[in-house]
């Protein structure tokens, strides 16, 4: 009975994946734009859109640096830009909290001998 004939129930069952692989050939580029709009997907979802206007020499820069492979597309480039940019006012911010700490401090009122020894010697050290 297990012919393998067109006729034999096992025939339907080995022609089922062949025509789902013959209507979708694999390549690269067909399985890059799928993972790509998969991706898109799953990461676009709680995103706003919003239109931007650079000079043609910004443009240009921000188009090369998504085909230089490192970005996907000139979305991601824009985004790691803007994340860079928080980090960087995020380190301010903390520099100049830091720097308002130390002139609220006051001034100390010992030599800067007498500092520099203690220092050294730990006396007034706190570690946090």
């Amino acid at each position: 009975m297990r012919k393998g004939r067109e006729g034999s129930p096992l025939a339907p069952r080995l022609r089922e994946p062949e025509a789902r692989w013959t209507a979708r050939p694999y390549t690269r580029e067909g399985r890059k734009a799928r993972l790509t709009n998969f991706a898109k997907a799953r990461s676009l979802a709680g995103m706003a859109t919003m239109n931007i206007s650079l000079p043609d020499d910004m443009k240009a820069w921000v188009e090369a640096q998504a085909a230089s492979g490192r970005y996907g597309n000139s979305s991601d480039v824009v985004r790691d830009l803007v994340r860079r940019a928080q980090v960087r006012e995020e380190k301010i911010a903390n520099m100049q909290r830091l720097v308002d700490e130390g002139l609220a401090s006051g001034i100390d009122d010992r030599p800067l001998k007498q500092i520099m020894a203690d220092i050294k010697s730990g006396v007034g050290l706190t570690l946090e």
